[in-house]
C-alpha cells in the first residue's frame, strides 16, 4: 500500500483453518483499520470437507459460498466491524448464505449470550457496515434476497473473472442489462456505489 498505492486487498476466508474474526488477526486488522483499507473477502475450502458428496467435490456448488458465510458470521460475533470501523468489507457473491443466515444468526447469537456462550452482539450494527458485489448468478433470486437485507447503496459490481469465463459473464451481465426491475438501480451498482466506497478512503486513513 506505501508503495504502490493499493487502496486494499483481497484476503481468504480462512488461512490454514483460522477464520477472519479470529483475535489472532487482531494486529494485522488494526493495521488495516489505521489505513482505512478496502477489504475483498474472497472463499477458499473449509480445511475439511464432506467426502463423496457432490457439494464436496465441486467446492462452488456448496463450499465456496459456506465458507464466506461461515467467516463473516465470525467476524458478526467478534464486533469485527464494529470494533475496527475503518476497514471497508466487501463481501462477493451477493453476500453468499447471509440474507437467509442474518435473521436466523439474530435470534440464535441472543440465546447463546444469554447461555454465556458468546458475547451479546449487535448483529445488524455488525452488518451494516459490510458491502457487497454481485459476482456469480445474482438473477433471479440472489440480488434480490441480498436487497431485502442490506441498502442498495452497498452493493457494488464484481464480474467474478476469471473464475468464471468471460463468455458466461457478459452473458449475465446482458441479462441484468435488459432486466426493467433494475433500471434504478443500475448505475448505482456499476459506479455510483463503488465511486463513494472508494472516497471513504481520504476520510478514514490516519
Amino acid at each position: 500500500m506505501d508503495k504502490l498505492s493499493a487502496l486494499g486487498m483481497k484476503v481468504a476466508t480462512n488461512m490454514g483453518g483460522i477464520y477472519l474474526g479470529d483475535q489472532r488477526f487482531d494486529q494485522l486488522m488494526e493495521e488495516w483499520n489505521r489505513r482505512g483499507a478496502m477489504v475483498i473477502i474472497h472463499p477458499c475450502r473449509a480445511r475439511l470437507r464432506p467426502e463423496n458428496v457432490i457439494t464436496g467435490t465441486v467446492a462452488a456448488i456448496y463450499e465456496y459460498p459456506a465458507d464466506t458465510t461461515r467467516a463473516v458470521l465470525n467476524m458478526i460475533a467478534n464486533r469485527t466491524m464494529t470494533r475496527f470501523p475503518d476497514i471497508r468489507w466487501v463481501v462477493p457473491h451477493c453476500g453468499s448464505f447471509l440474507p437467509y443466515m442474518l435473521q436466523r444468526f439474530t435470534g440464535v447469537s441472543g440465546i447463546l449470550a444469554s447461555m454465556g456462550m458468546m458475547e451479546t452482539v449487535d448483529v445488524q450494527a455488525e452488518f451494516e457496515k459490510l458491502y457487497f458485489d454481485i459476482a456469480g448468478d445474482l438473477e433471479p433470486v440472489q440480488l434480490d434476497m441480498l436487497r431485502m437485507v442490506t441498502d442498495d447503496s452497498h452493493i457494488v459490481y464484481g464480474s467474478y473473472f476469471p473464475h468464471s469465463p468471460a463468455g458466461v459473464i457478459l452473458t449475465k451481465k446482458k441479462h441484468f442489462d435488459g432486466n426493467e426491475k433494475y433500471d434504478g438501480l443500475r448505475e448505482q451498482i456499476y459506479k455510483d456505489n463503488a465511486a463513494a466506497l472508494l472516497q471513504r478512503k481520504g476520510d478514514f486513513a490516519k
